[in-house]
């Protein structure tokens, strides 16, 4: 018997049908809704009373178009240490530790820089003398002139949280605006300390005093008030004043 001869059916023709094209409906677009802005208005606290005349002026002039001058207010300047928070908070630090004055134009700074606090009353519509400047309480019968900032340098080692215990809750929004030398410097200033230098770092436990006299700010890490010092000779700068703080960074 031969071999049978090779099959006779060719094998089947490639599919006639075509695989099916693709989807027609592209996939949607984007939202085109966009996120919602960043928010336009800053929290702000409440406000500072505190304003600074131009020379000459008795507070009665200096507080025109505000609300009128608070004797009391003026007269809780009754010291040095409550001048220095003044002058400090309305940008012209006394240039020598403050005296009283006898006069009824007291707290005042005059042509040299030298802070007078009062020393037994004052009187809003005294004007002072030529070149002197008279610091006025601004805030009519019930006026927000603060006499000492929430400002609180912690104790070596401690977190903010705990350098707060008994003066308000700790405020890290407060304490990160702590961001340039000069608000260095005047945040030292607020708690009676000179810094021997400024410089910035990261960390989040920032700013600090150091043991040599540093003061170390961050350099854009948000402040966290639990945070432990990097160094257990460390001191926190803490802002204890909760959530309307009175902590001015100039």
């Amino acid at each position: 018997t031969s071999p049978t001869t090779s099959p006779t059916t060719s094998p089947t023709t490639s599919p006639t049908t075509s695989p099916t094209t693709s989807p027609t409906t592209s996939p949607t677009t984007s939202p085109t809704t966009s996120p919602t802005s960043s928010p336009t208005n800053n929290p702000t606290g409440p406000t500072i009373n505190w304003v600074l005349g131009a020379p000459g002026d008795s507070c009665d002039t200096a507080c025109v178009g505000l609300e009128s001058c608070n004797n009391s207010g003026n007269e809780a300047v009754s010291g040095p240490d409550v001048m220095n928070v003044v002058a400090n908070f309305l940008g012209v630090p006394c240039g020598s530790t403050p005296v009283g004055t006898s006069g009824l134009d007291g707290p005042q700074i005059d042509s040299t820089s030298q802070c007078n606090f009062v020393s037994s009353a004052s009187d809003c519509s005294t004007t002072p003398l030529p070149g002197t400047r008279r610091f006025c309480c601004c805030g009519g019968s019930t006026p927000n002139c603060p006499t000492a900032t929430d400002w609180v340098l912690g104790a070596a080692a401690a977190t903010c949280d705990t350098a707060c215990i008994g003066s308000g809750s700790c405020n890290a929004d407060a304490i990160s605006e702590v961001t340039d030398d000069d608000r260095m410097i005047a945040v030292a200033n607020y708690v009676g300390v000179t810094c021997s230098r400024e410089f910035s770092a990261g960390g989040f436990d920032l700013p600090v005093l150091e043991s040599d006299g540093g003061c170390v700010y961050s350099d854009g890490a948000p402040t966290r008030c639990a945070e432990d010092t990097l160094s257990s000779t460390d001191r926190r700068f803490c802002c204890c004043g909760g959530p309307t703080p009175f902590c001015p960074v100039t």
